[in-house]
């Protein structure tokens, strides 16, 4: 990293700005926050459809991900404050009219919710498609139980660059379409460091709880990555201001999710 970006983000530990892949439409703001080994592309449908309502809908490449900047300075841990920081600092730089909708998937849930801990002036309202909830859960629930088996799981992916990534293998299609990942040689690194240090080492549940911030969530019922609380069980003894449902889908951003997404942004775009 030049000496100049090091002073700024590493000795004055300002946020970087990320790449804004779309920025349309008038009315109450909406920011949509891709998963993990993704970008801001994986929203095309659901941008497509909020285009229809009276809103302006932002989606931003997350740190290190699609045209992001992709610090690989060991001091960048694309930990969730990382992440946060930087959504922060691009919704300010945005020069919004209000508090906006943020919606997350999969890992964008999560940086979601840091962002409404440490700016709460700046969120309206949540809505997270498919978190991947894997700390905070009930003890002893089965729930917990199978959090083991994901974390184990991920941390053997994650450990060294597959040989096969970037050939454009079966391998890496197969693996694309049951996770939803877009793993590239380049972003493999953003990836490592994301999963480890924002999905492995969270607080997210616990965060959740604390937040009074309207929060709907929206499950997969196909979902095989993802703990799902279909009951609110997770959330109901110490946090009324969390609902969720669930839809019969897997964990991508599909036509059918879109449309399940939009619906709950046009309740609360007429309200």
């Amino acid at each position: 990293m030049p000496i100049g970006g090091w002073i700024q983000h590493r000795l004055l530990r300002q946020p970087f700005i990320l790449y804004t892949r779309h920025d349309a439409g008038v009315g109450k703001p909406v920011v949509l926050l891709h998963g993990i080994a993704n970008s801001g592309k994986s929203w095309a449908s659901t941008a497509k459809l909020l285009s229809k309502l009276p809103a302006r809908t932002l989606v931003f490449d997350l740190l290190g991900f699609g045209h992001s900047v992709r610090p690989l300075a060991d001091w960048v841990a694309y930990d969730t404050n990382d992440h946060a920081r930087a959504v922060i600092r691009t919704l300010r730089k945005s020069k919004l009219s209000g508090p906006v909708t943020l919606v997350g998937h999969s890992m964008g849930c999560l940086i979601a919710i840091r962002v409404a801990k440490l700016r709460p002036d700046l969120v309206e309202r949540l809505i997270l498609y498919q978190p991947p909830f894997y700390v905070g859960l009930p003890k002893g629930s089965n729930a917990e139980k199978r959090t083991k088996f994901y974390i184990s799981t991920y941390e053997k992916i994650f450990k060294q660059m597959p040989s096969w990534l970037g050939k454009f293998t079966l391998a890496q299609k197969v693996f694309g379409q049951f996770t939803g990942f877009d793993l590239t040689p380049d972003n493999w690194i953003p990836s490592q460091r994301s999963m480890q240090n924002t999905i492995i080492s969270q607080t997210s549940v616990s965060e959740l709880k604390k937040l009074s911030v309207p929060t709907e969530i929206l499950y997969g019922s196909l979902d095989g990555l993802v703990i799902k609380d279909s009951k609110n069980k997770f959330f109901a003894d110490m946090a009324a201001h969390v609902t969720s449902d669930e839809i019969a889908e897997a964990h991508i951003i599909s036509p059918r999710a879109s449309r399940a997404i939009v619906k709950l942004i046009k309740k609360h775009l007429s309200a």
